[in-house]
């Protein structure tokens, strides 16, 4: 009976060893993708430049509202710089 004990200890330990080198060396035939790895370093610029002066717009527009085409949402703030073709408000006409 100890000698049947001992034989199929080694065979379980025997297939064991087998099946983890097959899994270790037969592995998936997908490849490996692999990526260059560089440090990032922090630095300091002590190259400021400051300069002194005066934002002067282009130009002003006049913009009024007709309150006879009901209420307006504003689309900008005082302030704020816009774009040409920038929605500035839009009209909330129930009527239409």
């Amino acid at each position: 009976m100890k000698k049947i004990n001992k034989v199929i200890i080694i065979g379980v330990v025997t297939i064991g060893i087998g099946a983890g080198a097959y899994m270790t060396f037969a592995g998936s035939s997908e490849p490996v993708m692999t990526y260059k790895v560089s440090e990032v370093l922090e630095k300091q610029i002590e190259n400021q430049q400051k300069f002194a002066g005066e934002v002067i717009p282009n130009g002003i527009e006049t913009i009024s509202f007709d309150p006879t085409k009901g209420t307006y949402d504003l689309a900008v703030k005082k302030g704020d710089e816009v774009k040409k073709g920038q929605l500035l408000f839009k009209y909330n006409d129930p009527t239409v």
